[in-house]
């Protein structure tokens, strides 16, 4: 049952590939709550709009940001495990292990928050873990590398 050649695959954490895979997400989002025909939240008085994933992960991204930093990343997934769905048999997603820190893309950190974060909103906890992540310094973040550049040369 040979299912052919695999395409090759390419690490791309440009910002349109961001946006790409953003506008993915949702589209799979939006055809599961149509599936589920969700009726956003609404308060009595005024209309609420209701924290996406995509706001979270909008914060986590500013500045260049990739992830909290192994310390506090380690703390976010000690708050998600105390959390009842968490302790019933659906762990968070772990955080990137510190012994495979520096072998793993930043793409893939940036992913695997991704990953904390979705498991947040579907069990509730959204609005905490983007409280956390809001009141974190900017010390706590680890940011994209940029290679050096070039000095050009004198004349």
């Amino acid at each position: 049952m040979d299912r052919g050649p695999l395409p090759e695959v390419r690490e791309d954490a440009s910002e349109l590939a961001w946006r790409e895979f953003d506008a993915c997400s949702e589209a799979v989002e939006a055809r599961a709550r149509a599936r589920r025909r969700e009726v956003p939240r609404r308060s009595s008085k005024l209309h609420r709009v209701t924290l996406q994933v995509d706001d979270v992960m909008q914060t986590a991204r500013l500045n260049d940001r990739v992830c909290p930093v192994p310390e506090v990343w380690g703390r976010i997934h000690r708050m998600l495990r105390g959390l009842r769905a968490a302790q019933d048999g659906d762990p968070p997603p772990p955080p990137v292990d510190v012994l495979e820190w520096a072998r793993t893309s930043e793409f893939l950190k940036r992913l695997r928050l991704r990953e904390q974060v979705e498991w947040a909103r579907r069990h509730g906890a959204l609005v905490a873990l983007d409280a956390f992540l809001r009141r974190l310094p900017e010390r706590d973040w680890h940011h994209v590398e940029v290679a050096a550049w070039p000095t050009l040369p004198r004349r």
